[in-house]
């Protein structure tokens, strides 16, 4: 679910309890507790590079929470995974997507 919030200038990217809160310059990871969304996880700048999008084939010690619930979001929104690199917000993550154009619903 995309939710978009001009006051306080960012969009929520969700699926489920967790998700991607991008602002024009940078994004955190959010989950849902007691019907709040939280970010947590490091502020990671924009654009981020494929490499950081991706999660390795190992479990390591950490994994990028922007990672992880990009893959999430991108799951749930697409039963192809063929399509997945094609959604707007990794497109955002990446800087392929102007923020403005973001914002509109």
């Amino acid at each position: 679910m995309k939710v978009v919030n001009r006051e306080l200038g960012h969009i929520d990217y969700t699926s489920g309890t967790r998700g991607i809160r991008v602002r024009p310059e940078a994004c955190h990871a959010i989950r849902s507790f007691a019907e709040r969304w939280s970010e947590y996880g490091p502020t990671e700048h924009l654009p981020m590079t494929p490499e950081a999008l991706r999660l390795p084939l190992e479990s390591p010690a950490w994994t990028s929470p922007i990672a992880e619930c990009l893959k999430q979001y991108e799951r749930r929104r697409h039963n192809d995974p063929g399509k997945e690199d094609k959604t707007e917000l990794r497109r955002l993550l990446l800087g392929l997507c102007p923020f403005d154009l973001a914002l509109k619903p």
